[in-house]
């Protein structure tokens, strides 16, 4: 299979799985309770997918890569035009 039929796959899963939700009794009344159960619920939400995000290694290692790409064409940059920046650097005073 293709990534793009996973993809897809996927989606159609979800849209499937979320069809089949039946609300618990009550949910309603919880869900307009608020206070601050609700407020720590969704900071702890926020600080797990955060975490989750920040644990990721296969995150680090693109960051990893883009800087070493980043790295490598400023470089480049210098060493096709040393001379070029050789001779302004000598212009300018100091």
């Amino acid at each position: 299979m293709s990534l793009w039929d996973d993809f897809w796959g996927t989606v159609t899963d979800l849209r499937h799985d979320t069809a089949k939700v039946t609300p618990l009794p009550g949910a309603d009344a919880v869900a307009g309770a608020g206070g601050a159960m609700s407020s720590l619920n969704d900071a702890v939400s926020l600080t797990k997918a955060m975490w989750l995000n920040v644990s990721d290694y296969r995150m680090w290692r693109s960051v990893g890569w883009l800087l070493l790409g980043i790295i490598l064409m400023i470089l480049g940059f210098v060493v096709w035009n040393r001379k070029a920046i050789g001779a302004v650097a000598s212009k300018v005073p100091l």
